[in-house]
């Protein structure tokens, strides 16, 4: 993550599909389907919104 952090988003593109898997792209643990974080590194996950998921567009 860049430090500063300013959750800007450019680390979390790629890590969303890492997340999407049921894994933590930082540590390979799996993760709930709903985990705003990483139970085991707390790593914040990237989702992609709910209408992004069910391919609308909005």
């Amino acid at each position: 993550m860049c430090i500063p952090c300013v959750m800007c988003g450019a680390c979390m593109a790629d890590a969303a599909g890492a997340a999407r898997d049921g894994r933590c792209p930082a540590c390979g643990a799996e993760v709930a389907p709903d985990a705003v974080s990483c139970p085991e590194c707390y790593t914040l996950l990237a989702r992609p919104a709910a209408a992004e998921e069910a391919g609308e567009e909005g």
